[in-house]
């Protein structure tokens, strides 16, 4: 599991032990694309994943050029509140979206701290 103890600077809505849990489920995502830049998945875009993370959380992982032919596998994961609308149905709250990190092919993860 990350642990985001050395990082004392991250810092959002989302507690500490959440935000290590999201960032390990978008690092495995990350890496399983890497492994294989060809890979089909059956229930997102591998380049462009909007992941499920609880009944209260979607990420969204996804790849700077979206895995086209000149793409740099830079990575950038960002988290979003779910929530119930007066429709009944769940929306995904993007503007009170957290970014999480930027990954780079070098395998450098660069926490973004900056929520503003």
């Amino acid at each position: 599991m990350t642990n985001l103890k050395h990082y004392p600077s991250v810092v959002g809505m989302i507690k500490t032990e959440l935000r290590e849990k999201m960032v390990d489920m978008a690092l495995e995502h990350i890496y399983k694309v890497n492994a294989d830049p060809d890979v089909e998945l059956e229930d997102v875009d591998a380049y462009d994943a909007w992941i499920r993370f609880d009944k209260d959380w979607d990420l969204n992982v996804h790849e700077s050029n979206f895995g086209f032919q000149d793409s740099k596998f830079e990575w950038y994961c960002s988290a979003y509140p779910v929530r119930k609308g007066e429709d009944g149905y769940e929306h995904i709250i993007t503007e009170e979206g957290e970014h999480l990190f930027k990954w780079e092919k070098k395998g450098k993860v660069t926490f973004i701290t900056d929520q503003g």
